[in-house]
């Protein structure tokens, strides 16, 4: 009841490229499921993460925020 849940994922897909080549790794293609840009990109596609909180008592269920905010 008073322990703060936080349920979030990556910003994005990184981009394939040379780094991918130069470290020995195959370069296997990347989606970002049609939003623009790449992790790191100021672009949908680099930024957009979806985060889930619950704190009972605290946070009222189902609620949705649609204000933008960073974390790291």
């Amino acid at each position: 009841e008073n322990t703060l849940v936080v349920y979030t994922s990556d910003n994005g897909a990184q981009a394939s490229g040379r780094s991918d080549r130069e470290q020995g790794a195959k370069s296997l293609p990347r989606t970002n499921h049609g939003l623009r840009g790449y992790k790191g990109s100021v672009y949908d596609g680099g930024i957009l993460a979806p985060a889930f909180l619950r704190l009972p008592g605290r946070f009222a269920a189902g609620r949705t925020v649609t204000e933008q905010a960073a974390y790291t």
